[in-house]
């Protein structure tokens, strides 16, 4: 398939072939391999630019890896190569090393990312930096901050700074009212599969505390 694929790509190839036909064959024979294990002798005496199975599958699928085409051309002088294991080796673990190399690039830059966010001024929750607890002054939701914390020195400052707690605020109540209806709704349909009665008077009355202080918050501000 090789010396067919070869001839039928080449135009001089294939005008020879037309001329001689199967005559203009080149004969080859392997040789021995001296007792040396890794490397072995072949001899050509035509020109050998047969195509191999692995070339010929690459060059119809068009794949691009690192086997690489060489062409030899020879007349009436044996040619000698040999394969080194060592060589490939060295080849795979480079090979091995540049498939790693985009992880470990993610990788460093998730640590020096780490190092680069700063933390944020307040907490809505008391944990173990944030300790000292302060109010909004316009609608006194309460957080905490580090006890080394500067409040800002301007009204205006400190309106912005307030701002982005309430944001904060709002968003937690969100958060957590959907995961107080997502779990009522859970325990009406568990009871509903499992027809009880006593469930489902029960998921019925299960409340859902941050939903209200939203709705009550949202109800304070338009008043």
């Amino acid at each position: 398939i090789g010396k067919a694929f070869s001839i039928l790509s080449d135009s001089k190839k294939r005008e020879q072939y037309d001329q001689y036909g199967h005559a203009m064959e080149p004969q080859y024979h392997r040789g021995s391999t001296n007792g040396t294990r890794g490397s072995q002798n072949y001899y050509y005496y035509e020109d050998d630019d047969d195509f191999s199975a692995e070339e010929i599958f690459n060059l119809f699928f068009g794949y691009s890896g690192p086997t690489t085409r060489t062409y030899r051309r020879r007349q009436q002088h044996p040619f000698q190569f040999t394969t080194h294991s060592t060589h490939n080796a060295a080849q795979n673990t480079t090979h091995t090393l540049a498939q790693l190399l985009p992880y470990l690039f993610l990788f460093l830059i998730s640590i020096i990312g780490t190092f680069l966010v700063s933390e944020p001024q307040f907490q809505l929750h008391r944990t173990g930096k944030y300790t000292n607890a302060r109010l909004t002054r316009l609608s006194n939701i309460e957080y905490y901050v580090k006890p080394d914390f500067r409040p800002p020195k301007t009204n205006n400052e400190l309106d912005k700074f307030e701002s982005s707690v309430v944001d904060e605020y709002l968003s937690d109540l969100r958060h957590q009212c959907y995961r107080e209806q997502q779990y009522k709704e859970s325990m009406i349909w568990r009871a509903r599969m499992m027809n009880d009665n006593q469930l489902y008077k029960q998921a019925q009355n299960q409340g859902t505390p941050s939903c209200t202080k939203l709705n009550d918050f949202v109800q304070r501000g338009r008043a």
